[in-house]
């Protein structure tokens, strides 16, 4: 009876510790400071008492970035003799702009049912950094008590739109750093920008106020602004870590500790400013400092030819706002809708440099002696106002059309063959003698050959097993197969030497040219007399030439390979 009152008592007291610590199970958030400033982080913590789980579901967080976490502990306290589990989940978050945030409430589930953590309420002040710097890149009346920071450097104060600015993220420190990555790439606001690879600035020592700095560029990004006023440089962040100085003279022996600090440049900006107005008619968008060129393929067609020409620009502004130029030429000749057939970037002294490339196809209406002209209106940078280019006069020389290109090496081979006319004679007499005397032995053995045969060995042919054979199909070459990595190797004499012999091979496939030996101005007949589409011949009338003027009259022709490649692409399509 005692042992079952004993049992009893353990059940009742086990059931009011279990209540006890149900009801005390707490789920709550806090933020660690809960006022800072823009490029200062924060700890936020969701804590669990009495209870563990790894479900929480955490609130919107789309104003901050996570910079660290989820870390997770786990701890046994005693507040007056009672027991309790603690469980906390911390983040730090770095704040992506200015203003004050509610954090809502996380999530978790119990068995009594779902948890909620109380608002939180942080305020973020915005604290903007002027760009306005010494002549070494240093912000004037800065603060040196800090050990490290990230100054960003324009390499102006105000640019027009499409202009490009050159913005450099500089890491400063005063205390040794093992490493840091990037935690949070800056943006920009109003404007397109591109991160540059290839700068020559390694690191160095500056001194700044009496203090000497470890000196690091971290990124550089060529921003092109795109609409007028302030164009805002957003922050970045590093995850910096810093080697600790303690005095231990052991702990080099075991590796030197490292704190992780999180590092955020200041907020910024620099001033866009509108072209003036009103801009001239011809204006092609072209803002910088603008190489512009244009070059006919050929001065001399036919009439049944089509002419290209070639206009280039390569330049340090945004290449993307380049439009097609309104050109208008002689009424002589017929333009087709002109194309852009390059656009690429490259990365010069640590500039972004584009070039961009357009063709314009003509077709002449009439033969004769031809000249015609074309402008084009650009906004210079050093002159800070728009400026004109003429091109031309183009002296373009329109045949009548040919109806054989080769007729004279064709007269030539004729001549040729007239003079052996009596040496063939001869050997041809020999020959047919040979060849009926043994065509007479083969047909003797051939009927004695039947006589022979029993007829039940005598297997019937069909006219039809005569005639069939088995159908052979040819892969036609692609024509720009292998030119791709002569053009990124710049190597221009063989390149050509590649297309000529691709084309000439694809051709010959193609238009079932039974003579391969035949020459380009062969291929050029046997186009004429499969396609009436002049484009198409013209372009191949091109490419034939170029090649041999780059392989046997030594001209550089390296800025039409890339346009080339668009002319097989065509050429293909055109034959397909």
């Amino acid at each position: 009876m005692k042992t079952k009152s004993i049992l009893v008592f353990l059940f009742f007291l086990f059931v009011k510790q279990s209540q006890a610590q149900t009801e005390q199970i707490k789920f709550y958030a806090s933020a660690q400071p809960s006022v800072l400033a823009v490029g200062q982080t924060f700890t936020l913590s969701f804590t669990l008492t009495n209870f563990s789980a790894s479900d929480i579901e955490l609130p919107n967080l789309k104003d901050f970035s996570i910079v660290g976490g989820p870390n997770k502990s786990v701890s046994v306290q005693s507040v007056n003799g009672d027991w309790k589990q603690v469980t906390e989940y911390s983040y730090v978050l770095m704040p992506r702009k200015s203003g004050k945030f509610s954090i809502q409430s996380a999530t978790v589930k119990t068995k009594k049912g779902i948890l909620k953590t109380n608002p939180i309420i942080v305020e973020i002040n915005d604290a903007k950094q002027s760009t306005n710097t010494t002549n070494n890149g240093v912000p004037k009346n800065f603060d040196t008590s800090n050990n490290y920071f990230i100054q960003v450097i324009t390499d102006k104060p105000a640019a027009f739109i499409g202009e490009q600015v050159l913005v450099d993220f500089v890491f400063y420190t005063k205390v040794p750093v093992q490493d840091f990555r990037v935690m949070e790439e800056p943006g920009f606001l109003g404007s397109y920008a591109q991160e540059l690879k290839f700068y020559n600035e390694p690191q160095s020592q500056q001194k700044i106020n009496g203090k000497n700095y470890i000196r690091k560029l971290i990124k550089r990004y060529a921003v092109f602004p795109q609409t007028a006023g302030e164009v805002e440089i957003q922050p970045m962040t590093l995850e910096v870590n810093i080697l600790s100085q303690d005095n231990d003279p052991f702990s080099g022996f075991f590796g030197h500790e490292t704190e992780t600090k999180y590092c955020t440049s200041k907020k910024t900006s620099f001033k866009s400013n509108l072209l003036p107005n009103p801009a001239p008619s011809d204006f092609i968008g072209a803002v910088g400092n603008w190489k512009i060129d244009l070059v006919p393929t050929t001065t001399q067609i036919s009439k049944n030819d089509a002419l290209s020409l070639i206009m280039t620009l390569e330049g340090d502004g945004d290449v993307k706002n380049i439009q097609i130029p309104n050109l208008s030429f002689s009424p002589d000749f017929e333009m087709y809708a002109p194309k852009v057939v390059e656009e690429n970037t490259s990365e010069n002294n640590g500039r972004l440099i584009s070039k961009k490339v357009f063709e314009f196809l003509l077709v002449p209406k009439n033969e004769g002696h031809h000249k015609f002209s074309a402008q084009i209106s650009f906004f210079d940078i050093n002159k800070r106002d728009f400026d004109s280019k003429t091109f031309g006069p183009f002296s373009i020389i329109v045949d009548k059309i040919k109806k054989n290109e080769n007729s004279e090496t064709e007269m030539e081979n004729d001549n040729n063959s007239f003079n052996l006319i009596p040496t063939l004679k001869k050997y041809l007499a020999w020959l047919a003698g040979i060849i009926i005397s043994i065509s007479l032995i083969w047909l003797v053995f051939t009927l004695r050959g039947k006589k022979r045969q029993k007829p039940e060995n005598i297997k019937s042919t069909t006219l039809t097993q005569l005639t069939e054979s088995p159908k052979q199909t040819l892969s036609v070459p692609d024509p720009s197969e292998g030119l791709q990595f002569y053009i990124d190797q710049a190597d221009q004499q063989t390149f050509y030497g590649k297309l000529q012999q691709n084309l000439n091979q694809y051709l010959i496939q193609k238009l079932n040219i039974s003579n391969k030996g035949v020459t380009n101005s062969e291929i050029i007949t046997y186009l004429n007399e499969f396609s009436n589409d002049q484009i198409l011949i013209s372009k191949v009338k091109t490419i034939f030439s170029t090649c041999e003027q780059v392989l046997y009259a030594g001209q550089d022709k390296s800025a039409m390979m890339q346009l080339f490649m668009e002319y097989l692409k065509e050429i293909k399509h055109s034959l397909s």
